[in-house]
């Protein structure tokens, strides 16, 4: 069997690009000229004219290899993991975090080499930030798309912005324990070895994994509830007495509610149950409901959007006191009572019978923590 032998051509071009990355992610790509390159590497400077015609060309050329062997290995682990995902998702997500960092902390000539990309990139970012975007963008947002979509898939129940931030996020931390390892080494007193990737990788994933699954920051809670309850701590402590007071504490305060936050409501609703299973419940409610609508005043939610608020309080372990500004839905309170009258008339069981059989984390949510609460305050 005859072993293929390199011509001397693409050897004296993979060592021009190898050099190179060396050297621009030690020295800077602003710091190292074409000149400089072509004295490490030994050869004239036709050799790279003819090769490449500039440094940004001899640049591109390390992130199409760097990128193609990376996002090839990405897709290639992601599709495996898809694949082989049962019935039982519940650890669907490391599955994907790890098909995405994976490659990354393992590039073929080892560690040095996935360093050396990774700061090479954090380099080119700090000297010329619109060319790394155009790099970044050029060769890894297309199989970063796939990952978030199927990132969404496997949590439905999270809105898209805070998808891309999580997202972001994510590479953010690849980026800094990748171009900086000696950092961990100095916080841990030399208890971390920097170079044990694989421990460096299932610390990664176990901290992503458990970021994507956090609820939704209550900063985001409209400022009109934190006065609202200062008003009525203010009250109490001015009359001595319950009664009112303490239902004014208790009661969730609905947020104003522009047009953006409106779609923002109505959007998460549909996230929360599908049609699919919005259609099993629903003859469910039409049978048993026995409500009347006011003949004045606000109109109250829907069964859909109540239903979908509980769900999203039971996903995201909530008050329901938060439950309107955390994630767009009118009335944390309104969910509450409509829960109580689901209860009252017998239907809630066979309801979350249903939210168990066909929602993606039905068995993984906690129906006690709605199930037991007394007051919407709690």
């Amino acid at each position: 069997m005859s072993i293929p032998i390199r011509k001397p051509e693409a050897a004296t071009v993979d060592r021009i690009v190898a050099i190179a990355e060396k050297m621009f992610a030690e020295h800077g790509y602003r710091g190292v000229s074409l000149r400089a390159v072509m004295r490490e590497c030994g050869v004239n400077a036709a050799a790279v004219h003819y090769h490449f015609g500039s440094k940004e060309a001899l640049l591109e050329e390390i992130f199409v290899r760097r990128a193609g062997a990376l996002n090839s290995a990405r897709l290639r682990l992601l599709d495996s993991c898809m694949q082989g995902a049962g019935t039982d998702n519940s650890e669907i997500l490391e599955l994907i975090l790890r098909a995405f960092l994976s490659p990354a902390f393992s590039l073929p000539d080892g560690d040095e080499g996935v360093r050396r990309f990774t700061r090479l990139r954090s380099v080119i970012a700090h000297e010329n930030a619109e060319l790394s975007q155009q790099l970044i963008s050029r060769y890894f947002d297309e199989t970063s798309g796939h990952f978030i979509t199927a990132l969404r898939r496997a949590l439905p129940q999270l809105p898209d912005q805070a998808l891309f931030w999580r997202f972001h996020f994510l590479l953010g931390a690849q980026y800094y324990t990748l171009s900086n390892p000696g950092r961990i080494e100095s916080l841990s007193g030399g208890s971390c070895d920097a170079g044990d990737l694989q421990c460096a990788l299932d610390e990664m994933v176990a901290f992503v994994a458990a970021g994507f699954r956090a609820p939704l920051p209550t900063s985001r809670a409209p400022a009109t509830q934190a006065k609202n309850l200062r008003r009525a701590a203010d009250t109490k402590g001015a009359t001595g007495t319950g009664g009112a007071v303490a239902h004014a504490q208790a009661a969730p305060v609905p947020a104003r509610r522009g047009a953006a936050a409106n779609r923002r409501g109505a959007h998460d609703a549909t996230l929360q149950i599908s049609d699919v299973t919005w259609s099993a419940i629903a003859p469910l409610l039409d049978a048993t409901s026995a409500r009347v609508d006011p003949p004045r005043g606000r109109k109250p939610i829907s069964d859909r959007e109540a239903l979908s608020g509980i769900v999203y309080m039971m996903r995201h372990r909530l008050r329901w006191r938060d439950l309107s500004g955390a994630s767009g839905f009118r009335s944390g309170a309104s969910c509450w009572r409509r829960l109580r009258e689901w209860e009252a008339i017998g239907v809630w069981q066979q309801i979350e019978q249903v939210l168990r059989e066909q929602l993606p984390d039905g068995h993984a949510l906690d129906f006690a923590t709605v199930a037991t609460r007394t007051t919407p305050a709690t």
